[in-house]
């Protein structure tokens, strides 16, 4: 949300703050240097809006991915964007670290970013789609680097211990998420390593 509708000189600032390591003249530091920057990869939630069944707007993500599965659009996550441009171009923050909460909503079994009430507590992402997850991973990594942005790490899995699913049936969340089975972990690091 700032990244995208703050006015310019505003969100520049607030990236000074967060990344600049410099001292203004009389010896104060300018911002507080992070030394890492964590970049959402949305899932896909927020083009799907109430219907995403995620109450708080703002934690719904939008996604590169298309409805298709397979093609992207790179214009999404204009806000995120501006702010990684910043971290990893302008004042060149150590560590990038892509992260998710949930797979592309093209993936998962519900296409939902979210576990249904009740389901089986696993990945909501489908067996099927553990390949086409890791080669999504990768295609934003390469996206991302043609820019002259290296991805780090990724982090594919947010807190795998949590149900992250609605208290009844047709429920909603406030936030995207799954748990991870130690099977499913093991399988979709493997796929995504691949």
């Amino acid at each position: 949300e700032i990244g995208k509708y703050w006015p310019l000189q505003k969100k520049g600032k607030l990236a000074e703050l967060l990344f600049s390591t410099e001292k203004d003249e009389t010896g104060n530091p300018k911002g507080i240097g992070l030394s890492s920057w964590r970049f959402n990869i949305g899932a896909g939630t927020a083009e799907q809006g109430t219907a995403s069944r995620i109450t708080t707007s703002s934690r719904r993500t939008e996604g590169f991915l298309n409805t298709d599965g397979t093609t992207y659009n790179w214009d999404k996550q204009a806000g995120q964007q501006w702010f990684l441009r910043k971290a990893a171009l302008q004042y060149q923050v150590h560590h990038i670290i892509g992260w998710q909460n949930s797979p592309p909503v093209a993936f998962t079994k519900n296409n939902l970013g979210f576990r249904e009430y009740n389901a089986p507590y696993e990945t909501i992402l489908k067996k099927d789609k553990f390949d086409d997850f890791g080669r999504f991973l990768a295609d934003v990594a390469n996206h991302f680097q043609e820019e002259g942005i290296e991805i780090d790490y990724i982090s594919p899995l947010n807190e795998p211990q949590y149900s992250w699913s609605p208290e009844s049936t047709g429920g909603t969340v406030t936030q995207e998420g799954t748990p991870w089975t130690n099977q499913d972990i093991y399988e979709v690091v493997n796929a995504i390593n691949t």
